[in-house]
């Protein structure tokens, strides 16, 4: 059995969209979910934290690394990752981003 390294797949939300309803009220609803590419998240279960880039630390539920090449993740989007077979493996938000070298990761 061959092991993938990235087995995961990263959904990230496009952001809210207002509308102007039949009685002249706005009203938000939530973007869409886009998908980013294949990931491979794993869960923060020692209780680490990151330091945020306003430079407050922040406890994490999850480290999620993507392939070089994947960017425009914004800090504070939603974001569910599914796992090889469909399944909702994890839903969150982006706290920090980084895009490394050999791999770009996201703590969510």
């Amino acid at each position: 059995m061959v092991m993938k390294r990235y087995p995961h797949e990263l959904y990230i939300c496009d952001g809210q969209t207002a509308s102007l309803g039949t009685s002249g009220d706005w009203s938000a609803s939530e973007g869409s979910y886009t998908l980013v590419g294949e990931c491979r998240e794993e869960p923060n279960g020692s209780g680490r934290t990151v330091t945020l880039n306003d430079g407050t630390l922040r406890q994490f539920s999850s480290m999620i690394y993507l392939p070089v090449g994947i960017i425009g993740v914004d800090v504070g989007a939603k974001l569910y990752v599914n796992s090889e077979d469909g399944s909702l493996r994890f839903i969150g938000k982006v706290l920090r981003v980084s895009y490394d070298r050999k791999h770009s990761r996201i703590w969510a």
